[in-house]
């Protein structure tokens, strides 16, 4: 009979091996007792209710997306929403749509909408249009690009249409952070993605600044494609 793993007991140890005492009955915890969830596909299916009923035009970005994209599920981040890119214009329908149905939603400091219905839905329609910078064209753009030749997810009986992974990878890039920065060395360290057609896509709506990122990062996760650091001679 193989005989029966257990839980080492490590104890409380200092730096120098001593047992110094471990009393978690009066620690204080500021965080959660219950492990954080989420199941997108109520929020996928209430964006698919959205957008066909309004006939705006959306697409499913941020950390979903970026699932959609990566081979392995333990590359997947965790994420407590769905992000979905619109522009103003379907903004304005969705946000009627709404008001019609008296759903509250908030405002978005990036430029959207957050509609949050605990236990049921919690989306962002995000439009990248605010004082802190303005990448509604690229959003344009991959909206475009999704409707015309995109991929597609499905929410139940419904479908999703995707960003691309180029174009997400340049959304990521766009926001200076470093969580989306993660998000984009993972997709280029493991999804089938287009460099050359990124870095038009970087350059035409992000500038130069953010191509130089871009191929600091190639380097950095030795990607095949990535350009040699400019040396003077």
């Amino acid at each position: 009979m193989p005989k029966k793993q257990m839980i080492p007991d490590i104890g409380c140890k200092s730096r120098e091996g001593s047992e110094m005492s471990c009393h978690s009955e009066n620690r204080e915890r500021k965080g959660n007792s219950i492990l954080p969830v989420f199941d997108p596909n109520p929020s996928g299916r209430f964006v698919h209710s959205v957008l066909n009923e309004t006939g705006a035009k959306g697409i499913l970005i941020g950390r979903l997306a970026v699932w959609v994209w990566l081979s392995e599920e333990r590359k997947h981040a965790f994420t407590k929403d769905m992000d979905i890119a619109v522009t103003g214009e379907y903004l304005h329908r969705i946000r009627k749509w709404l008001n019609d149905r008296q759903i509250r939603y908030l405002e978005l400091e990036i430029g959207g909408i957050n509609v949050d219905r605990p236990g049921q839905v919690n989306v962002d329609f995000i439009t990248r249009c605010c004082a802190f910078g303005d990448f509604s064209p690229l959003f344009k753009d991959a909206i475009h690009y999704a409707a015309e030749y995109g991929e597609t997810v499905e929410v139940g009986d419904d479908k999703l249409s995707v960003v691309s992974p180029e174009h997400l990878v340049a959304m990521k890039i766009g926001t200076g952070e470093k969580k989306d920065e993660d998000d984009a060395e993972a997709l280029l360290g493991d999804a089938e993605i287009h460099i050359d057609n990124t870095r038009l896509i970087i350059l035409k709506f992000l500038g130069p600044g953010s191509l130089s990122r871009f191929e600091v990062m190639l380097r950095k996760i030795g990607h095949p494609d990535a350009k040699a650091t400019y040396k003077d001679s």
